[in-house]
C-alpha cells in the first residue's frame, strides 16, 4: 500500500494567505497541517505528496524539515487555471508511476485526530470513506452528503441545499487497485475535480463503504474554518523563537510566530505570524499574516493580509 497527500492545490478561498504560500503548509500547533496529517500515518506505508510547480521549493524546504522519508510528485501547474483537480492529480499520478498498489488517499488540508490504522483494518480490500458527523444541516450542505444502510454508502451528494443527515465525506479515502479503472473511466468523461463526485460515481459500480469516526477534524478551506481549528487545538498561548511582548495581554488561543512584536496590546483567539508588528492594539479571532504592522486599530474576525500596514483600522499601503 501507499499513500498519496493531495497537495496541489492553490488555495483561493484562504487568499491573500495563500497567495503565496500553500495551505497544506499554514500552521495548526506551530506545526504545518500537512505534518500533523504525516505523524498520523503508519511508518509502514510509503507516503508521496502531489504537489503543483509553482510551490514546489516551498515543499522542498518543507521536506527537509522531516525525520520521514516522502516523495513529491510534482504537477507542472504555475497557476489555478492548470491544476488537474483533486480527481485529475490522483489519475495522473496513478497512471504516469504505473501503480499497482492500494492506495490511501489523503486531502492535504485536513486535520483530523483519529487511527489511520483502526481505519484501514475496516476496509477489508473494498472503498471506504472516513466519515464525520457535524450535527449541523447547515454546515453539512458545504460538503459531501452521506446516506449509510449499515456501513454501505447507498447516497453520496456534494454539496446540497437540503441535506438530509449531518454525515459528510471527508477527504479521507482508501482505494483498493481494482477500482482504478472506474477512476480512469470517470477522467475521461472530463470529470477530474471533486473527489466526493467520483465517490459518487463509484457507489454505481461498488460497494463504498463508511467509516465514522469521533474526534477533531477540520477542512482548513476558508478563513473561518482554519481560524476555528485554530481556536480548538490550540490549548492557551504557543509562542516562536525571539517573540517580544512587552505590556500586553494574551488570552484564549494564540499564536505568536517567531520575531514577532507585541506593544501595549490585547490579544485573543488570533493567530500573529512571523515578524509581524502590533502595537496599541485589540486583536480579536484575527489572522495577521507575515511582515505585517498593526497599529492603534481594533480587529475582529479579520484576515490581515501579508506585509500590510494598518493603522487606525485604515490600510497605509
Amino acid at each position: 500500500m501507499k499513500c498519496l497527500i493531495l497537495a496541489g492545490g492553490f488555495g483561493t478561498r484562504l487568499w491573500p494567505l495563500t497567495r503565496d504560500k500553500p495551505k497544506p503548509l499554514l500552521k495548526i500547533k506551530d506545526e504545518p497541517v500537512i505534518t500533523h496529517i504525516l505523524k498520523n500515518i503508519p511508518e509502514e506505508i510509503d507516503v508521496v505528496v502531489s504537489i503543483n510547480k509553482k510551490f514546489e521549493k516551498d515543499f522542498i524546504e518543507w521536506k527537509k524539515t522531516l525525520k520521514r522519508k516522502i516523495k513529491l510528485f510534482v504537477e507542472e501547474a504555475k497557476e489555478n487555471k492548470e491544476k488537474l483537480g483533486a480527481v485529475g492529480a490522483l489519475n495522473y499520478f496513478i497512471q504516469k508511476e504505473k501503480i499497482k498498489d492500494d492506495l490511501l488517499v489523503i486531502g492535504g488540508d485536513n486535520y483530523f485526530e483519529l487511527s489511520l490504522q483502526d481505519f484501514l483494518a475496516s476496509c477489508n480490500n473494498r472503498p471506504v470513506i472516513a466519515l464525520y458527523d457535524v450535527h449541523k444541516k447547515d454546515k453539512a450542505k458545504e460538503y459531501g452528503v452521506v446516506t449509510l444502510e449499515g456501513r454501505k454508502i447507498v447516497r453520496l451528494e456534494e454539496k446540497p441545499q437540503n441535506p438530509t443527515t449531518t454525515l459528510i465525506s471527508t477527504a479521507i479515502y482508501f482505494l483498493p487497485r481494482a477500482c482504478f479503472r472506474h477512476l480512469n473511466d470517470f477522467c475521461f468523461a472530463g470529470k477530474p475535480d471533486n473527489l466526493g463526485e467520483f465517490f459518487a460515481y463509484l457507489i454505481k459500480k461498488e460497494d463504498v463503504l463508511g467509516w465514522q469516526f469521533d474526534g477533531l477534524w477540520f477542512d482548513i478551506g476558508n478563513f473561518k474554518s482554519y481560524l476555528e481549528a485554530h481556536i480548538k487545538t490550540v490549548k492557551g498561548i504557543i509562542k516562536g523563537k525571539k517573540v517580544k511582548i512587552v505590556n500586553s495581554s494574551l488570552s484564549g488561543s494564540v499564536f505568536i510566530g517567531q520575531k514577532a512584536r507585541i506593544v501595549n496590546s490585547l490579544i485573543k483567539n488570533s493567530i500573529i505570524m512571523n515578524s509581524s508588528i502590533v502595537e496599541d492594539s485589540f486583536i480579536e479571532n484575527s489572522i495577521v499574516d507575515t511582515e505585517t504592522v498593526v497599529k492603534n486599530s481594533k480587529l475582529n474576525f479579520e484576515l490581515i493580509p501579508r506585509g500590510a500596514f494598518v493603522v487606525n483600522n485604515e490600510y497605509k499601503r
